[in-house]
Order: C-alpha cells, then sequence, then structure tokens
C-alpha cells in the first residue's frame, strides 16, 4: 500500500538546505539528538546537553556497533566520513529516508511504527525553523505538511485495516453458537424418543448401539460447548481491544487532520510574509 505515493515526490521537490539538529539513530530505533563533536573509527561523540556557561557539558559516546544511522549539518561540519557500515546523512537526508522508512512500515503493515515515523519527520522539519532564512523557513513548513498529510494518510489506512480485520469475527461466532444449539435441540429430541421406545420394549442389541451413539454424540457436544465458550472469550476480548483502538485511532485522525489545517495555513503565512519581504 503506497500511501505516500501523492505526496512523497513532491516532498523530494521542496527539500532546501535547511538543517536540523545533529541527530544519531541506534540500531534498535531510539534517536539521540544533540551536536556531534567527532565521528571516528568505531564511536560517534555527540554532545547532549551544557550549561549556560558551557562549563559543564553531557557527551555520550556512542559505539559504531549501535549505531544504525547519523545526521549532521549539511556544511558537513565534520568532514571525515564514516565506513559503509552506517550512513551519515544531511539533515533533509534524514527526514527523507525518515519518511521512505515510514512508507515502507505502512507497506508491510506496521501502521503504529510508520505513523510514528511520519510524526517523527514532520516534527524534525521544523525543528530549527526560527533560525532560517524566510525561503528555507516556507520549504520546511511545506514538508512538514507533506508529512501530516502522509500521517493521516496512514492513520485512515490503520482505522480501515482495523475495521476489515473484525468484519465478520462475530457474526461466524453467533452462527457457530446457534449450530451447536441446534444440534443439542436434535440431540434431546432423539434422546427422548430412545427413553420412550425403552419404556416399551426389552433391550435389544439394536438399542443398546443406538444408546452408545447417543452417548458419543452427547459427549461430542459437551467438547464443542467448551470449545466455543473458550473461543467466545477470546472473541469478545480481541473486538474489546479492536474498538478501543480502533476509538483511538479515529481520535488521532481528528488531531492530526487540525494538525494538517494548521500546517498548511502556516504555509500560506509564510509565503505572504515571503512575499512582503
Amino acid at each position: 500500500m503506497k500511501i505516500s505515493a501523492i505526496f512523497f515526490s513532491a516532498v523530494a521537490c521542496v527539500v532546501s538546505s535547511w538543517a536540523v539538529a545533529d541527530l544519531v539513530e541506534l540500531k534498535n530505533g531510539d534517536r539521540i539528538e544533540g551536536v556531534i563533536l567527532s565521528e571516528n573509527d568505531d564511536s560517534i561523540e555527540i554532545e547532549v546537553g551544557k550549561n549556560d556557561k558551557g562549563t559543564i557539558r553531557k557527551v555520550l559516546i556512542i559505539h559504531s556497533s549501535e549505531i544504525s544511522s547519523w545526521m549532521a549539518d549539511q556544511d558537513g561540519r565534520i568532514s571525515r566520513e564514516k565506513g559503509a557500515e552506517v550512513n551519515r546523512l544531511g539533515g533533509t537526508e534524514y527526514v527523507e529516508s525518515l519518511l521512505q522508512k515510514a512508507e515502507d512500515e505502512i507497506a508491510e503493515g506496521n501502521y503504529n511504527q510508520g505513523i510514528k515515523q511520519f510524526g517523527d519527520a514532520a516534527d524534525l522539519a521544523v525543528q530549527n525553523l526560527e533560525g532560517l532564512e524566510a525561503h528555507d523557513r516556507t520549504e520546511a513548513l511545506k514538508i512538514r505538511a507533506h508529512a501530516l498529510r502522509l500521517q493521516l494518510a496512514a492513520l485512515e489506512g490503520k482505522s480501515e485495516s482495523i475495521e476489515k480485520r473484525t468484519d465478520g469475527i462475530e457474526d461466524e461466532m453467533e452462527e457457530r453458537e446457534k449450530e451447536l444449539k441446534d444440534d443439542r435441540k436434535k440431540f434431546e429430541r432423539d434422546k427422548d424418543d430412545y427413553d420412550d421406545e425403552m419404556s416399551e420394549r426389552h433391550v435389544e442389541l439394536g438399542q443398546r448401539h443406538k444408546k452408545s451413539d447417543l452417548v458419543t454424540r452427547e459427549e461430542e457436544l459437551i467438547n464443542r460447548q467448551l470449545t466455543y465458550k473458550n473461543q467466545r472469550e477470546k472473541v469478545d476480548a480481541y473486538l474489546e481491544e479492536a474498538e478501543k483502538e480502533l476509538i483511538m485511532t479515529k481520535t488521532q485522525i481528528k488531531l492530526v487532520e487540525e494538525r494538517v489545517e494548521q500546517a498548511e495555513d502556516d504555509v500560506k503565512a509564510s509565503e505572504r510574509q515571503k512575499t512582503r519581504r
């Protein structure tokens, strides 16, 4: 499901030279933001905090075996390139890669991961917004709007997926229970007929066979009843969780719709401001 096909090419067209904070992405999916101080053969040093005077700094040294990729500013403040085992990306390249990863996740049906990555890309696109020139500011806002549209499309796809995978489950369970109920009624009628016959004649070989058949049928009915009882509990629990997930997803859709509308308004306002200048 290539939900970003409509938007992704447009994203590539508006990418400019704006930059986001340096960032290291770990193989477990975590991202660490800060200022990359050095890129070594087996590690990266990144400053993640400091006091106002700069006399106390927090620097992390991350071994390359833990790193999936990292990005620094577009000017390549650190000129040394790492080997091919990890990817060093510029800020815009990283946002593009995040959008592509999100698209791939959605195509695989991993909606939650893809939705999160679209949201992350939208946030990263405008991370250093105040420090950008008018043109770059507008381009960054456009990318955020596109990322949010992709996130909205992913959420709508997730909602449809939830409804599709739960469709018919309740009806199927009810049909099984109805069949069991009908079979139980037929068994009771046959058992009553047998009891009536037994009250009128002596036990014969054929009657003993009939009784054995009734015993077997009753055992099967009891086993089916227990099986369906367990299945009913699982179905009810599954549908309850799916309903909760659907409600949460629809709530997210409304929130992202508002974010998309605001993002598009921000783009228009930025373009008007750029024109006035």
